[in-house]
């Protein structure tokens, strides 16, 4: 909003009082001051409306102190979805940002978090299966070097030995796979016994003797 006021030259309204009604400018100002707080009206939603008075300035001055002053909720909130983030291995870098943007958040709010910190809290989101990882980090570095800058490249390292790992272990699959296929391509198929020749013999054998000499309970077959 400060910004378009700024482009339409009305930014002097919202930083200064303006002047008397008797004095030079009055009513250039006037009209100007008219604008702002039609501009105001219609940006702020229309419950809000009660901190919109006749003058821009104190108009202004009136949202900025609603909207800059961060609840105690809204901290709380920021600082728990950092203590329970949780990283991706498969989007790690990514994760880091996010959770660079909360530290960012915090520190806008006015508590920023110390360095050695905001550390510890990148390492304490690492995934489960980086606890040795972690054990090594914090064993190297002492409070005063321990920071988000000197473990990123450990981490950097860390994250393309899992992508790499990653690939060639989706790779190997792949392999095996079409080995197996071509193995099923080649193999010659099925046949059973009794649709082979000497499935057939033996079958006709059997009914010549069926023919010729019928079961008997305990008989000797020659």
């Amino acid at each position: 909003m400060e910004a378009y006021l700024q482009v339409q030259n009305l930014q002097d309204v919202i930083t200064t009082d303006g002047p008397s009604p008797k004095a030079k400018g009055y009513d250039a100002w006037k009209k100007m001051n008219v604008q702002v707080l039609g501009l105001l009206k219609m940006t702020v939603i229309i419950k809000l409306h009660y901190l919109i008075g006749d003058n821009a300035k104190t108009s202004w001055d009136n949202i900025k102190t609603q909207f800059d002053t961060p609840s105690i909720l809204a901290i709380f909130n920021n600082f728990r979805a950092c203590s329970c983030f949780r990283m991706n291995p498969n989007s790690l870098m990514k994760d880091l940002g996010k959770l660079n943007t909360m530290f960012n958040h915090l520190a806008a709010y006015g508590e920023p978090v110390s360095s050695t910190f905001q550390a510890i809290m990148v390492i304490a989101a690492f995934p489960a299966s980086w606890d040795n990882l972690a054990s090594m980090i914090l064993a190297t570095h002492t409070k005063a070097t321990l920071t988000v800058k000197n473990s990123a490249p450990i981490i950097e390292e860390e994250h393309k030995c899992c992508q790499l790992m990653m690939k060639s272990s989706s790779g190997g699959h792949h392999v095996n796979y079409m080995n197996k296929s071509s193995f099923n391509r080649n193999k010659k198929p099925y046949t059973p016994k009794w649709q082979s020749n000497q499935g057939s013999s033996s079958l006709s054998k059997l009914t010549n003797v069926k023919a010729n000499k019928p079961y008997q309970h305990g008989a000797n077959w020659q």
